[in-house]
């Protein structure tokens, strides 16, 4: 396993090698041993990106999507046919595009990770989470520490503020809309 190393999100230091740590011993990580040849994400990639991926972010890429396999269930997480990493905190639907992520930083060295916050059954409400990677590590491993801390259900203190308040945000809009469809079966 790697050394300690930190990703900055937004300011809130994670500590990947603790966070992989605590995710097996409460065992939230079951990985398999045998060898998964493909990887969805680079299959989605076009050429130039791929050619683009240098043997860490190959690796980090099979990291994963290892993880991703082994926790991929309907009610917490989702990959949709474009590679869209989808995770639910009540009504907020919270989506990471790999792909995205990986062409920023392979084209334009930007650290951001394609996070937006929607609305479960509202898909015109849409905001972009502004969750930014460690420059140090893969861009993959970033994705990982992420898709860890969404599995687990963003523990407090673990990630930036602006996500939480963005599902806040989510989870008040459904509660709006939800009263607001209420008062009008009333009337």
């Amino acid at each position: 396993m790697m050394g300690r190393k930190d990703i900055r999100c937004n300011g809130v230091g994670i500590i990947v090698v603790k966070c992989y740590t605590w995710m097996a011993e409460n065992k939230v990580m079951n990985m398999k041993e045998e060898e998964n040849n493909t990887n969805r994400w680079i299959e989605l990639m076009d050429e130039e990106l791929r050619s683009q991926l240098d043997p860490s972010y190959l690796k980090s890429l099979e990291h994963l999507e290892k993880i991703v396999a082994n926790n991929e269930e309907p009610e917490n997480l989702e990959v949709d046919e474009r590679g869209v990493i989808l995770v639910r905190s009540g009504q907020a639907e919270i989506t990471l595009d790999v792909v995205e992520t990986f062409s920023w930083r392979l084209a334009y060295n930007d650290n951001h990770l394609a996070v937006r916050i929607g609305v479960q059954g509202f898909p015109d409400e849409l905001q972009r989470a502004d969750i930014i990677g460690s420059e140090e590590l893969p861009i993959g491993d970033s994705c990982t520490a992420f898709v860890l801390l969404a599995i687990v259900g963003f523990p407090e203190g673990s990630v930036p503020e602006n996500l939480i308040e963005k599902i806040e945000w989510a989870n008040r809009f459904a509660e709006e809309k939800e009263d607001e469809d209420g008062n009008e079966d009333d009337q």
